[in-house]
C-alpha cells in the first residue's frame, strides 16, 4: 500500500492508496477525514505535521503516520488543534518523547497519548485558528498562483517553439490568437529540415555550434559545490550531506549560464548555473554557450521540452550511471527561432516571473508573521485583536 507523505507544504496524498466508497471507508481503520491532523511517527521526518483540508481526496494512512481527530468540537476546535500541532508547545513534547530504533527515530502511539495541550476558551480557540488559518490560506494561494504562472510560461513556450501553434494557425488561414504585433513576426508556412517541418525562415543548428565544453578547474578559488539532479542544478550542501572529496581543487568551475550534465539514468540529468560562481564534480560534463543568438534559458527550455531527443547524447561509460558524450551531444540540433520572437517570449516570461517573485516575497513576510504570532496566540499571551493589528501593520 502506498503512503501519503507529510511535507513542508502540507500533506501530499498524490501517492496514497485511495478509496472510493463509504462501504470501503467503513472497513478501513486509518482513513483520512477533513480536519485530521497527521503526524509522521517514524523516520527522519518524525514529528512533522500536516492537516487534511476539506476537498482533499480521501486516502488510507500508511503505518508510519498517525492522525489526531477531534471527537468533541465543544471542547477543542479542529483549527486550533492544527495550529497547536505546529507550535513549540507540541514540538518540544514530541522531540522529548521520540526514541530511536535501529533504523530511525520513532514516536509511539503510547507517547502520543501523553501529549498535553492547554485549552483556552472555545471562542479564543476559534478566533486564533481563524487568524492563523487566514495567513496559511494566503501563503497557500500564493504558492498555487506561482505554480499556475510557471505552467503558463511552460505552455506558452511549448506552443510557440515546439508545437509552432501560431505558424500552424496562420498556415491554415486562421487567427493565431496573439496581439497583432506578435502574430506579425511569425511566418505563415513551414519548410523541411533535418528535424522535420519547421517554421519557414527558422534554422536548425547543431549544438556543436552553440555549446563548447569547459574543463576549467576551480583550483584554490572559494566557491560552493553544486550537484546536477533530475530537477536541475542544486547546491550540494542543501541536497546532500556527503562531501565530494577532501580536496575540491579538481572540481570543475562553473559560471552563470553554464550547462552541467550529471550521470543519467532513464532521464537526462542536467542543470543550468543560475548563480555567479560554483564548482561541480570532475565526473560531470560542463559546457558554456558560445552562440550569442541562443540564450542559455532558451536552450534549457528546448532541452526540457524534448527530453527523449536530447537523451540520445548519453553513452554508457560509468558504473554509477551514463554520462553525456560531447560528440553525441554536438550532433544534436535545435530549432533556432528569430531574435524578435525570442525577445517577445522572454518579455512575457519576465512579467510572469516578477509576479511570482512578488508572491514569494509576500509569502515570506506572512510566514514570518505567522511564526511570530503562533506561540503567542496558542499560549494566550496576546489577544486576537492585538494580533490582527500586527498583521495590518506588517502587510
Amino acid at each position: 500500500m502506498r503512503a501519503a507523505l507529510v511535507q513542508d507544504s502540507g500533506i501530499n496524498l498524490a501517492g496514497a492508496e485511495r478509496f472510493s466508497s463509504k462501504r470501503t471507508a467503513a472497513l478501513l481503520p486509518k482513513c483520512s477525514r477533513p480536519d485530521d491532523v497527521v503526524i509522521t511517527t517514524k523516520g527522519n521526518s518524525t514529528g512533522r505535521t500536516a492537516v487534511i483540508r476539506p476537498g482533499d481526496p480521501p486516502a488510507v494512512y500508511s503505518p508510519h503516520l498517525s492522525f489526531w481527530r477531534v471527537l468533541d468540537r465543544r471542547v477543542i476546535d479542529p483549527g486550533f488543534l492544527r495550529q497547536w500541532a505546529r507550535s513549540t508547545q507540541c514540538q518540544e513534547q514530541v522531540r522529548a518523547m521520540m526514541s530511536s530504533t535501529d533504523m530511525a527515530p520513532y514516536l509511539s502511539l503510547r507517547d502520543q497519548l501523553k501529549l498535553c495541550i492547554a485549552l483556552p476558551p472555545l471562542s479564543r480557540q476559534r478566533a486564533s485558528a481563524a487568524l492563523l488559518g487566514a495567513l496559511d490560506d494566503k501563503i497557500d494561494l500564493n504558492r498555487k498562483m506561482s505554480a499556475t504562472l510557471e505552467s503558463v510560461a511552460l505552455a506558452l513556450f511549448k506552443s510557440w517553439f515546439v508545437d509552432f501553434d501560431p505558424v500552424l494557425a496562420k498556415s491554415e488561414g486562421g487567427d493565431p490568437g496573439l496581439p497583432i504585433e506578435i502574430a506579425a513576426i511569425f511566418p505563415d508556412s513551414f519548410e523541411e529540415s533535418e528535424l522535420g517541418r519547421i517554421p519557414k525562415g527558422w534554422s536548425a543548428a547543431p549544438l556543436s555550434e552553440i555549446l563548447e565544453e569547459s574543463i576549467e578547474r576551480i583550483g584554490n578559488q572559494a566557491a560552493p559545490e553544486y550537484s546536477s539532479t533530475n530537477e536541475g542544478l542544486q547546491l550540494r550542501s542543501v541536497r546532500f550531506k556527503k562531501t565530494l572529496s577532501r580536496s575540491a581543487t579538481r572540481n570543475k568551475l562553473i559560471r552563470r549560464g553554464y550547462f552541467v550534465f550529471g550521470l543519467s539514468r532513464k532521464v537526462l540529468n542536467f542543470g543550468i548555473m543560475r548563480d555567479e560562481l560554483g564548482s561541480v564534480s570532475p565526473a560531470y560534463k560542463v559546457f558554456r554557450v558560445v552562440n550569442p543568438s541562443v540564450p542559455p534559458a532558451m536552450l534549457e527550455r528546448l532541452m526540457r521540452a524534448s527530453p527523449s531527443y536530447y537523451y540520445r547524447a548519453i553513452s554508457a561509460s560509468s558504473r554509477e550511471g551514463q554520462a553525456v558524450s560531447t560528440q553525441a551531444l554536438g550532433v544534436l540540433k535545435i530549432v533556432q527561432p528569430p531574435q524578435a520572437i525570442q525577445d517577445w517570449f522572454f518579455s512575457i516570461e519576465m512579467a510572469l516571473a516578477q509576479r511570482m517573485k512578488a508572491a514569494e516575497r509576500e509569502s515570506h513576510t506572512l510566514s514570518s508573521i505567522r511564526n511570530a504570532l503562533l506561540p503567542k496566540l496558542i499560549s494566550c499571551e496576546i489577544c486576537e485583536a492585538d494580533a490582527e493589528r500586527v498583521v495590518e501593520r506588517s502587510t
